[in-house]
């Protein structure tokens, strides 16, 4: 810092990037102490790699990509990446890979033949049966429905040109007809460090693509994730974000691009830059959930009515049924066979308990001999019951009574057969 002068003159952050461009700013004592040393604090930042993050923490641990999420290689080592082996889970409770175990072989080991066999050249090619497969480490990804390979190179032959050749083999065998749109795999270099996570994050046609270092223009975006697939849509960075890391989004057709894209450029080094690449989810705006917020007013009433119609659609013949059944007694438990059968055995057992159970005084009492006592009350019903037939003709009257108090007798006999038109039903 000048302490002298009243200027300060310092390097931006693009100032790595293009060799010559400075800042000039008029700022007072304080202010250029602090930007100072917020510049000087950002120049220490150093990226730390997953492999560094390894190498530094084994303690004679095991680190697997079980353990670990990464997949390290050797020298004389390539990891390629395999999709579309099986079908990807979009969801929670997408079971489309657990029906289909029971048809395929979806086991490691199946899988591992099944990449051999991809990689194996065409019967019209000879020259290149003397480049041998071997694979180290086969890596699935049921989640993503792909397959992480890792293969030694042979000493005698490059890795760009293996690579090179392994992707023409499975390229040269794409799959036509209906059985393609469940399995044609591709195959693809993985440039970056492979993140492999168990997390709940399902995939996305969507990638939310996270920098570390300058950020990617529209372009670099694009010449770097084309190769997978179909881009839609590329939204960068917003110029005013003040996000920390900043963020950009690329929008693939398909499913199957974005997640070839995430699993073969996630930390990447580009430049100065490090991407990182994760699942965007898809946000669906529901129409019926949109108008009830936008039109409560309307909405609200207009559910209310929903439901008074369904509470009569649905009532409405539980109470004709019932209706129904009490007059006819079509599902009764006293009508029913079998049960009658039990009745009956034990009706003289039952007659007999009532006798002794039944008291002197009660059996001196002349309503329980003359079964004509209460044939008043009775007269005055018939009354009610002719009012009621002469008021409306829309409806049904129920009587009950006791066992043996002979209401169908006295009915019918003396109430249905004086009018004119009389269906009888005898049940």
């Amino acid at each position: 810092m000048n302490r002298f002068g009243r200027y300060l003159v310092i390097p931006t952050a693009r100032y790595s990037l293009l060799g010559s461009k400075l800042a000039v700013g008029r700022i007072n004592h304080f202010q250029s102490r602090a930007l100072i040393q917020r510049h000087f604090h950002n120049s220490r930042i150093s990226l730390v790699s997953e492999e560094k993050i390894i190498e530094d923490s084994n303690d004679g641990e095991n680190n697997d990509v079980e353990n670990t999420g990464v997949i390290l290689k050797e020298k004389k080592e390539t990891i390629l990446y395999f999709d579309h082996l099986m079908p990807l889970s979009k969801g929670k409770y997408d079971y489309r890979a657990t029906i289909l175990g029971y048809i395929y072989d979806f086991t490691p080991k199946g899988l591992t033949n099944l990449v051999l066999d991809l990689c194996k050249p065409p019967k019209r090619e000879t020259e290149d049966d003397t480049l041998p497969l071997q694979i180290t480490k086969f890596t699935p990804i049921r989640r993503d429905g792909g397959a992480f390979v890792r293969f030694r190179v042979p000493e005698e032959t490059d890795i760009a040109e293996f690579n090179s050749k392994i992707i023409a083999r499975v390229n040269g065998k794409k799959k036509t007809g209906i059985f393609s749109l469940l399995f044609d795999p591709r195959c693809y270099v993985v440039k970056g460090t492979p993140w492999i996570e168990d997390l709940r994050r399902y995939p996305s046609p969507n990638i939310k693509i996270l920098f570390e270092g300058p950020d990617l223009t529209q372009e670099n975006l694009y010449t770097l994730f084309r190769r997978y697939g179909t881009i839609a849509d590329i939204i960068p960075v917003k110029p005013d974000s003040k996000d920390s890391p900043k963020t950009a989004t690329v929008r693939f057709r398909t499913t199957r691009a974005g997640v070839s894209a995430r699993h073969c450029v996630t930390g990447l080094k580009v430049g100065n830059t490090v991407v990182h690449i994760q699942y965007e989810p898809i946000l669906k705006d529901n129409i019926i959930t949109g108008f009830i917020k936008d039109h409560s007013r309307i909405a609200i009433p207009l559910i209310i009515a929903l439901l008074a119609t369904v509470a009569v659609l649905i009532f409405d013949p539980i109470r004709s049924f019932f209706m129904e059944e009490k007059i006819t007694q079509k599902f009764a438990f006293q009508k029913n066979v079998y049960v009658k059968q039990f009745l009956d055995y034990f009706a003289s057992t039952r007659l007999k308990m009532q006798r002794l159970l039944t008291s002197d005084d009660e059996k001196a009492d002349p309503t329980f001999s003359n079964p004509h006592v209460g044939w008043t009350e009775r007269r005055d019903l018939i009354k009610n019951v002719k009012l009621w037939l002469e008021e409306n003709v829309n409806t049904f009257i129920i009587v009950s009574g006791p066992r043996g108090s002979e209401r169908r007798r006295h009915f019918y006999l003396r109430l249905l057969m004086r009018l004119d038109t009389t269906l009888y039903l005898h049940g």
